[in-house]
């Protein structure tokens, strides 16, 4: 486990940036932590590194956004999932997500992934935060191996 601390929101989308060097199609990335935690400002640092130019936010009441981003001139799929409003033991077989989540062709960027971390059953890249400050955040990030 590897441990940041991220004294400002740029510090926080930088990480994200940095953080998406490491991604590859098929990566499911999970983001825990409290309302105002950061997630959303280290999704939106990862679409960067992908030059995502749609408007990075949080799907927090149609539960996904996809976006097209380019690297190295090819194109990149990516899925951001907000399951803050679901109960995952309930919605996740009638809302079809298994398939939309390990997606090969697709980078899943997942928010409220404790929500749903019962049914990953692939390895993913869990991302913790946890706001220690007004704008300081600490992030933890591990690659989690199933």
């Amino acid at each position: 486990m590897e441990i940041i601390q991220s004294k400002s929101v740029q510090d926080t989308r930088a990480f994200g940036r940095a953080f998406a060097e490491n991604l590859r199609s098929g990566d499911v990335v999970g983001f825990f932590g409290d309302l105002g935690s950061g997630k959303t400002q280290i999704i939106q640092g990862i679409c960067e590194f992908f030059n995502v130019e749609e408007s990075v936010n949080s799907p927090t009441f149609i539960i996904q956004n996809q976006y097209l981003g380019i690297l190295s001139g090819r194109t990149i799929e990516i899925n951001h999932f907000d399951f803050y409003r679901i109960d995952a033991k309930k919605e996740w077989d009638d809302l079809g997500l298994q398939e939309y989540l390990f997606d090969e062709k697709c980078i899943c960027l997942v928010e409220w992934a404790e929500r749903i971390e019962m049914n990953i059953t692939q390895s993913y890249w869990k991302i913790s935060l946890k706001k220690t400050a007004a704008t300081e955040r600490r992030i933890e990030y591990d690659y989690i191996r199933h």
